[in-house]
C-alpha cells in the first residue's frame, strides 16, 4: 500500500495535470500536500478508501463494488460525500468533529 503522503501528492498533482496547460511545469507545495493529507485523513474510512481508489488507484465503480460488497450506487453515494466532505475539510481545517461527516 502506498504512503498516504504520496497519494496526497499524485493526487494533486494528477488534478494540476488536468487543468495545466501543456508547457506548464506545475510545483507541489509541500503545505499543500500537508493540508490535503489531513483532510484525506479526516474522512470517514470507507469514504477515504473509496475515494482513493477512484483517484489514485484508476480503480472503476465496478470494481470497487466489488470488492467492498456495495452496489454502484452506493460506491457513487459515497464518493459524492467523500468529495463534498474533502471540500468542507480543506476550506475549514478546524472543523469540529461531529460536523466532519455532515
Amino acid at each position: 500500500m502506498m504512503d498516504p503522503n504520496k497519494r496526497a501528492r499524485r493526487a494533486i498533482e494528477r488534478t494540476r495535470g488536468v487543468n495545466a496547460q501543456p508547457q506548464e511545469k506545475s510545483e507541489v507545495d509541500p503545505a499543500e500536500v500537508d493540508r490535503v493529507y489531513d483532510a484525506l485523513r479526516r474522512l470517514p474510512r470507507r469514504q477515504r478508501a473509496i475515494f482513493l481508489a477512484i483517484r489514485i488507484d484508476d480503480l472503476s465503480y465496478a470494481e470497487i463494488a466489488e470488492q467492498t460488497g456495495l452496489s454502484l450506487a452506493g460506491v457513487e453515494k459515497h464518493f459524492a460525500r467523500a468529495i463534498g466532505n474533502l471540500m468542507r475539510n480543506m476550506h475549514d481545517p478546524k472543523r469540529h468533529w461531529w460536523r466532519r461527516w455532515l
